[in-house]
């Protein structure tokens, strides 16, 4: 039996009313494999969000 990995893509709409943080959104954009080049070897990260209910 051959196992296959899913690989699951959220659909995603920028939100223009969405303002600041853009560092951290920066960082993640980066941890989460989005400026990676197609083909690259490194795994892809774990990464946890979290933050306070209803906030985001």
């Amino acid at each position: 039996m051959t196992l296959i990995k899913a690989l699951v893509l959220v659909p995603y709409n920028c939100n223009p009313d969405f303002v600041g943080r853009s560092k951290i959104l920066k960082s993640l954009e980066q941890q989460l494999g989005h400026s990676r080049r197609q083909g690259a070897i490194k795994p892809w990260p774990r990464v946890a969000l979290h933050g306070l209910g209803g906030i985001g």
